[in-house]
């Protein structure tokens, strides 16, 4: 009676399907762990890293990543990485005042039970210290990832 119950009210009701357990003991478990100021140099420019780890099982595939720095920055590119630089008038953080540039990379692959390391490079005049937003999408992840951290100490 209750099976059947079960049956007719999630064929009528619009009620997500729940995952199977091996769906939720293989899904990626892809998080931004840290941001880490790695080199400043006199010139305006800054290199920092963002720490990614996939604590899951499952690989996150076709994945696209935005890097987002506040407008003042003169560029931002992500080293050693194929993607470009854009303007958007979105804020860096939420909340806040101004537009961003961003670096936008797609088709990366996070393995599962594995950490990535990614430098990424801006070039300001005069240094001072600026909000990072990191985006992560893709259609292995349920939802998309965001992080960002408030000043990395320049």
């Amino acid at each position: 009676m209750v099976g059947a119950c079960l049956v007719g009210a999630s064929t009528y009701l619009p009620l997500p399907v729940p995952r199977t357990r091996y769906e939720r003991e293989n899904a990626p478990d892809l998080r931004v762990k840290s941001f880490t100021l790695k080199q400043t140099d006199p010139g305006g420019v800054v290199v920092f890293e963002i720490g990614l780890a996939n604590e899951g099982r499952g690989d996150v595939h076709n994945a696209t990543i935005n890097v987002l720095v506040p407008d003042f920055a003169n560029s931002v590119r992500l080293l050693g990485g194929t993607g470009v630089w854009l303007t958007t008038p979105e804020p860096t953080i939420p909340g806040a005042n101004g537009g961003s540039i961003y670096w936008t990379q797609t088709n990366m692959v996070f393995p599962g039970r594995n950490a990535v390391l990614l430098d990424v490079e801006v070039q300001l005049l005069p240094l001072r210290d600026f909000p990072v937003r990191v985006k992560l999408l893709s259609s292995d992840l349920r939802e998309p990832i965001a992080a960002w951290t408030t000043g990395l100490g320049v």
